[in-house]
């Protein structure tokens, strides 16, 4: 008889501790509803809390003290939104705010809304096993994150913030953000265009301190799309401007239709330098399947150069004393240089001073056109493809697929934009990072049914 009280003694003693090691294992999204949970942070610190006040203004009037395990917004049926926090001390309060406090072990739950609390005592259709939730949170590696439901957040109006939202979500319906040491990792669930074109894992610079890298696919494309979301006023002045540009590059016979936006069509980097004294460098860095069209392309370069470039002169002459004759005599030409080092076919336009002022090169399927000297130093290097990088911000790719890199030096970018595009203004969509004079990287991945955007400051 002892012997059967105490088996059942300790059967009695091991219900009741799994009993109890269950509830503690219980997390917060076990008790929020899956498709009414618009926002969930874990772990919410100030700065962070004040990173997503941009797609939720109403976190500014949430106090988090210490203790937050959780702060959640959640939609009710009337479509309004009201906050809860999940803390796992029972001795929580909010001093500036009178809340209902109730406890659902192993949390004190503090929220405004008696509706939510109903909702929460709910077993049925429970966040943590909500297929995007589940899929995103499997992403977190500790420390603060974020759940964020895409269609309660204010997509940016903007063209270009349009663009940039449109190339980075890519259709995505839910997110997960968290704050790294320097910057921001997204990963992006629900995209119906999951499958994007792969970039290479390693570049190669042709030019010193850039204002901007863009390393991806068909940049054309992204082009065509901004135009379309721009008015018919701005869109005439953009295009204008981007023609005087190439103009001002390429010379007066090149059309940014018809010879420049091919070479932007397949895998490519732009590095783009605006500098102090207002001249802007460039290099472009492309592959292309059709070699003999880039050929023809990039010929028409050097010639429209050197068409734009030739100098005229005109003299007068007296002709037995009584008449005159006006001579219009070419002068100063530019000259080309042609010549094939590394395997590069290598072609040079140079004013009679010696100024570069275009380098155009193939080698197969690849090309390169610059107007620096930089440029022509990394072609003629044989050794220069042993300093190729791993691409900026992609140093934790977790085997994912890359489909785009980045840097962006903020302060510079911002007076390329203000003396180049000035009908438009750049607003960012995403979390702020770095400081005004912050030179930004960022890449962007696809993998497991998720995109990955990183994005991070760094010194120069």
């Amino acid at each position: 008889m002892l012997a059967l009280l105490g088996s059942a003694g300790i059967l009695f003693l091991i219900i009741a501790t799994t009993n109890v090691l269950t509830i503690q294992s219980k997390i917060a999204s076990d008790f929020l509803p899956a498709r009414e949970t618009v926002l969930f942070v874990k772990e919410p610190d100030e700065a962070f809390i004040e990173s997503l006040q941009q797609w939720f203004p109403l976190l500014e009037k949430i106090p988090v003290p210490d203790g937050i395990d959780v702060l959640a917004l959640v939609q009710l049926p009337d479509e309004s939104i009201e906050p809860i926090l999940f803390a796992r001390a029972k001795d929580i309060s909010l001093p500036t705010i009178e809340v209902q406090k109730i406890y659902l072990p192993p949390f004190t739950i503090l929220t405004t809304s008696e509706e939510l609390v109903n909702i929460l005592q709910n077993t049925e259709g429970k966040l943590s096993r909500y297929l995007p939730f589940h899929a995103l949170r499997s992403k977190s590696v500790g420390g603060p994150w974020a759940y964020v439901d895409l269609a309660h957040t204010p997509l940016p109006s903007a063209p270009i913030d349009s663009l940039i939202t449109d190339f980075v979500l890519k259709g995505s319906t839910f997110a997960a953000i968290a704050p790294t040491e320097k910057g921001y990792r997204f990963d992006m669930f629900g995209s119906p265009n999951i499958s994007g074109k792969t970039v290479r894992d390693n570049s190669l610079s042709y030019i010193s301190n850039p204002t901007l890298i863009l390393h991806t696919w068909n940049s054309a494309e992204y082009w065509t799309q901004l135009l379309e979301n721009l008015p018919e006023e701005s869109k005439s002045i953009t295009e204008g401007i981007i023609r005087n540009i190439a103009h001002n590059l390429f010379g007066n016979d090149v059309s940014w239709e018809y010879e420049i936006l091919p070479l932007l069509q397949r895998e490519e980097t732009i590095e783009l330098a605006y500098d102090a004294n207002d001249t802007i460098r460039f290099a472009i860095h492309g592959g292309t399947s059709t070699p003999k069209k880039i050929t023809t392309l990039l010929s028409q370069l050097h010639t429209s150069l050197q068409t734009t470039f030739n100098a005229t002169e005109i003299r007068t002459r007296a002709l037995d004393g009584r008449f005159t004759s006006r001579d219009i005599r070419m002068t100063d030409t530019p000259r080309a240089e042609l010549k094939r080092v590394n395997g590069w076919q290598i072609s040079e336009t140079r004013n009679k001073d010696n100024s570069l002022l275009l380098v155009t090169a193939l080698k197969g399927n690849e090309f390169v056109v610059s107007n620096t000297e930089e440029a022509i130093s990394v072609l003629e290097d044989a050794t220069s493809q042993n300093r190729l990088q791993p691409p900026v911000a992609g140093n934790t790719l977790d085997r994912s697929k890359l489909l785009a890199t980045g840097l962006t030096d903020k302060k510079a970018l911002q007076k390329l934009t203000k003396t180049l595009l000035s009908t438009m203004e750049i607003h960012s969509f995403f979390p702020v990072v770095g400081g005004e004079e912050a030179i930004i990287e960022w890449s962007l991945s696809e993998g497991g049914g998720l995109r990955t955007f990183r994005v991070y400051s760094s010194e120069r």
